[in-house]
């Protein structure tokens, strides 16, 4: 299945790329206009949509740029959590018991039903 999926992506890169290289040639081979007045129309038309190329290379090249920052800021939030993960995996096995009782207190101090024990020295007298 993957050699045919392969096989698949390189036949239509291969028609892709062959339907380029037909219309370059086509534009190649296009014959240069035999009057100056046309000439220059055709000059000006492609040096317009020259200059609107680049622009548009330019975006493309800066959007491509932010979204490669994007994946590797992914990746780095990935091994991140990958070690963590990892981490707490190694904390469960090694301590089970004790990884329970702490995760009962995380939820519970999350939900609002967590107060520490604090001893108090306070023992209903006055003191004096």
């Amino acid at each position: 299945r993957a050699k045919t999926t392969k096989a698949n992506a390189e036949r239509e890169a291969s028609e892709y790329l062959s339907g380029i290289r037909e219309k370059v040639e086509g534009q190649a081979n296009k014959p240069t206009p035999r009057k100056r007045r046309d000439a220059e129309q055709e000059i000006v038309s492609l040096r317009t949509q020259n200059a609107a190329n680049e622009e548009l290379l330019n975006i493309k090249t800066a959007d491509a740029d932010d979204l490669y920052r994007q994946l590797q800021e992914a990746k780095r939030k990935d091994d991140v959590r990958d070690k963590a993960f990892a981490m707490v995996t190694d904390m469960m096995t090694a301590f089970p018991d004790e990884f329970d009782a702490l995760l009962a207190k995380a939820r519970q101090k999350k939900n609002g039903g967590y107060r520490p024990f604090v001893k108090s020295n306070h023992s209903g007298k006055d003191g004096k």
